[in-house]
């Protein structure tokens, strides 16, 4: 019986201490996640300050829609369709190179403006093609062609960031002033077209962040104009002659965009 207590006795004894030091560890646990909570910094409960400049540069293909439909030519005032060897070598100047630059500035409310310049170029050639003038005769001849649109103008846009600021939409829309350079070889005829007029752009987009102040884009964007008049000189090796001729049909130099940009923030 005495040795029965005197084991109850040592096993309460043990218990007694298992529990006072576990109440003691767990109190110190405790108070150093306390003292360790209060030297942690506050978080940070302002938001991070968006950049207010973007420049950019872009490169891309292009495409001249509605090139073919508009082609006709006029013969004592009469439309009239052009060869099938003319359609075939206009749908070659329908792909087209494009670059360009931007700049712009936006507001604290993600609004911004800017100013953009956008150019195309694009190049065909054919060793037979039937070539319609303006009085109604035509040749047949091998043709070399270049053609080149420049567009300057002014946009507004709006942007809108992600949560964590590393990725970004964007859209505009501009109006600006449209320059057209056509310069054909017919033979040894050299043919050079020059047109200006206003133009239209509508543009959508996305940035992603390498860096805070660097960022890779994709964007669209779609070109809305026309020439009416236009100018030009043809140079036989001996004479020069410049004519203003009006178009009673609009030629639409209309194109869709699709590049792929560099960024840089501020």
């Amino acid at each position: 019986m005495n040795h029965f207590l005197s084991i109850f006795k040592f096993k309460i004894t043990i218990f007694y201490i298992f529990f006072v030091g576990l109440c003691t560890f767990s109190f110190g646990q405790s108070r150093n996640e306390e003292i360790k909570t209060d030297t942690l910094p506050k978080p940070e409960t302002a938001k991070a300050k968006l950049p207010q400049f973007r420049a950019g540069a872009q490169i891309g293909y292009a495409y001249r829609n509605a090139y073919i439909t508009q082609s006709t030519y006029y013969s004592n005032g009469v439309s009239k369709p052009i060869s099938n060897s003319m359609k075939e070598h206009l749908q070659q100047l329908n792909n087209n190179i494009c670059y360009g630059a931007d700049f712009s500035y936006f507001l604290k409310c993600n609004i911004g403006f800017g100013v953009r310049y956008t150019g195309i170029g694009a190049r065909a050639e054919s060793s037979s093609v039937v070539f319609p003038f303006e009085d109604g005769s035509e040749i047949r001849s091998s043709i070399s062609e270049k053609s080149g649109i420049h567009y300057i103008g002014a946009f507004v846009a709006i942007r809108n960031f992600l949560s964590d600021n590393n990725h970004c939409f964007f859209g505009s829309v501009g109006a600006g002033y449209l320059l057209t350079h056509n310069n054909t070889l017919i033979s040894s005829s050299e043919i050079i077209i020059n047109d200006h007029s206003a133009a239209f752009v509508v543009e959508v987009g996305y940035d992603f962040f390498i860096t805070q102040n660097f960022a890779i884009g994709l964007q669209a964007s779609m070109f809305l104009g026309s020439q009416k008049y236009y100018t030009y000189i043809i140079d036989n090796g001996y004479i020069k002659l410049t004519e203003s001729i009006w178009q009673q049909k609009r030629i639409n130099l209309s194109h869709l965009d699709i590049t792929l940009g560099f960024r840089l923030y501020k």
